[in-house]
């Protein structure tokens, strides 16, 4: 017995190179399945930012800077209150679901799933009432626009919407399904706020309040889709007292993670914030164009960061660091040279792109030169943001 044993042992020890195979293997695996999934959440972007482009260019020829800036300046504020209800748990869901679905830990996950949407929920819900009762100051005394309250007001009902079909997305990605996302915030979202818009300009005339009240529809029907594909890979209908909760090792990962995300939300909004409160409400529409078109930039690689976070979390937890950090060398080496010739396009010839919008828009090219360079630093670092998050670091 203690012979057979032994050759068990013998015959099952890896060798260094059937090790270093191994590592390959499963570096390459990883690398396809990021492929993949980008290539999807590529696609989708593709998709998403087609269909946005156009609708800016409706929205910019429809409403004016002036509109459009009022419209722009709300949204920044919604964005910045969904932010403050987000609690970082959307980075929470992708590690944890990840992990979990690896380890065929039903309890854990219906637990992670559990945290993730109801404080979520429950967050949203208050910060919306909040930006309802809060708006008239907002508008009056910040930005000295009395006709922002109204938008403030609609666009607090998107909130909750907004968050939790964030959350539901994140949960899906957990899963390793890109294509749920994809289908819903890149397709379905854009398409369905375009359609709409057309059949209100056509039917009533469009200006702020109705272009908000389109994307507030466009993302509660978002929501439910992301919820029904959601609870095709698990079903939600179980008893609630069969999950094992772990609250306070989500909020110890996603509390930092929420400090710098509302780091980027406020970096990402402060600068119509501020153009908002000391410049022409027509500036803030002219910048808004800037940004939009400088979204190109950076559309791949947020689909390689959104596809490598469930792949992160799997190989640091099963400590295959080797691979990881193949798989980062890879990631960064793709954002940027995607990233590149978009940069010297944005260079080259700003005033002509931003020409398409209309004549008032074209003062908007100095600053998307400069936001192309953002974008173009930011691609040369790869997805950093991401494995610090996903390996558990989220304090750093």
């Amino acid at each position: 017995m203690h012979v057979v044993n032994r050759e068990i042992e013998i015959e099952t020890t890896p060798s260094p190179d059937t090790t270093t195979s191994s590592q390959s293997h499963t570096s390459d695996r990883s690398i396809l399945l990021a492929a993949k999934g980008g290539g999807v959440s590529f696609a989708g972007s593709i998709f998403a930012y087609g269909s946005r482009f156009v609708i800016g260019i409706l929205l910019a020829r429809l409403l004016g800077a002036e509109q459009l800036g009022l419209y722009t300046l709300a949204l920044s504020a919604l964005t910045i209150a969904a932010g403050l209800a987000g609690l970082g748990l959307a980075p929470a869901l992708v590690r944890y679901v990840s992990v979990f679905v690896k380890r065929q830990d039903i309890a854990r996950l219906w637990g992670t799933l559990q945290v993730g949407l109801g404080l979520g929920m429950i967050v949203s819900l208050g910060v919306g009432i909040g930006l309802f009762a809060l708006a008239p100051i907002i508008a009056e005394r910040l930005f000295d626009e009395p006709s922002l309250v109204p938008l403030l007001r609609l666009g607090s009902l998107m909130i909750p919407f907004s968050v939790l079909g964030n959350m539901l997305a994140a949960a899906t990605r957990g899963f390793n399904k890109m294509q749920y996302t994809a289908v819903a915030q890149n397709i379905a979202q854009p398409m369905i706020r375009l359609i709409m818009l057309v059949v209100v300009a056509l039917v009533i005339g469009l200006d702020a309040v109705n272009a908000l009240a389109v994307l507030i529809l466009a993302v509660a029907i978002v929501f439910t889709i992301l919820l029904y594909f959601l609870n095709r890979l698990f079903n939600l209908r179980r008893p609630l007292h069969t999950a094992q909760r772990n609250l306070r090792q989500m909020l110890s990962f996603s509390l930092p993670v929420y400090g710098t995300r509302l780091i980027k939300t406020f970096r990402g909004n402060i600068q119509t914030l501020l153009l908002g409160s000391f410049q022409a409400i027509t500036t803030v529409g002219v910048f808004a164009v800037a940004r939009r078109v400088n979204m190109v930039g950076l559309m791949f690689h947020q689909a390689i960061a959104t596809t490598s976070a469930p792949i992160v979390s799997g190989l640091y937890d099963q400590g295959k660091k080797v691979q990881l950090a193949r798989f980062y060398q890879t990631m960064t080496k793709w954002s940027f040279t995607v990233n590149l010739p978009l940069f010297l396009i944005l260079q080259l010839f700003p005033g002509v792109i931003l020409l398409v919008f209309g004549k008032e828009y074209v003062g908007g090219a100095t600053a998307l030169t400069i936001l192309a360079w953002g974008n173009l630093v930011e691609a040369s670092t790869g997805i950093c943001g991401v494995v610090i998050d996903m390996t558990g670091k989220t304090g750093l």
